[in-house]
């Protein structure tokens, strides 16, 4: 299990293929991501600081299942889930409840957590089309799943049209981001190698006959 310090009150933490990120919040933590063992990564975390914290929001980015896999530990530790109201069916499916003291249903584009410490923007992709952003403005950093990342130790992922439409998104909030983490690995990537895998980045048609 990795900790590390991404920028101050900021954290990710994992192993394998499954992180989450956790942003302080005084009292308590403001975590996203889905993935199976989220009890896991915050214990680490709290073990990492000597602290004791609750999860009690947490950002569920979007309604692919794979996704969603920490609901039941996340109702267990009473975390608020925090989600786009196009995605309340399933989700309340998995959570098994429909107590509204466990959700924050997101119907805006926008909305901000801890006194403005984390912005969650609904952005539409070629993942999704409805996808939670998550992006930490005293951090300049972005955290997503499946959109762009890899666990290649040096090399840039391929352009394709998640990460293009996923950078034309960015670009059209005009948000100031100078770092990316991702739900799939502890590699942190730059807005320059961002740029550098969407200049690289051609459309493929498909032919006629197939």
């Amino acid at each position: 299990m990795q900790v590390q310090k991404l920028a101050e009150k900021v954290y990710l933490a994992g192993k394998g293929r499954n992180f989450s990120i956790f942003v302080d919040a005084g009292y308590y933590w403001v975590g996203a991501g889905g993935l199976t063992g989220i009890t896991q990564r915050l214990t680490a975390v709290n073990q990492h600081l000597n602290v004791e914290k609750p999860l009690i929001l947490q950002v569920l980015p979007d309604h692919h299942r794979g996704h969603l896999s920490a609901i039941p530990e996340l109702v267990e530790l009473g975390s608020q889930l925090v989600f786009a109201e196009q995605h309340e069916s399933i989700i309340n499916d998995l959570a098994e409840t429909t107590d509204v003291n466990h959700k924050l249903v997101m119907s805006n584009k926008k909305i901000t957590l801890a006194n403005g410490l984390v912005e969650i923007h609904d952005i539409t992709t070629a993942h999704a089309e409805h996808y939670l952003l998550v992006y930490i403005p005293h951090a300049k950093l972005v955290f997503s799943a499946d959109h762009f990342g890899t666990n290649l130790k040096n090399a840039l992922p391929g352009g394709n049209n998640t990460i293009n439409t996923f950078h034309r998104e960015i670009t059209r909030l005009n948000l100031d981001v100078t770092q990316f983490a991702q739900a799939h690995g502890p590699r942190i990537f730059t807005a320059s190698d961002l740029e550098q895998v969407v200049t690289h980045y051609k459309p493929k048609t498909c032919p006629l006959d197939e």
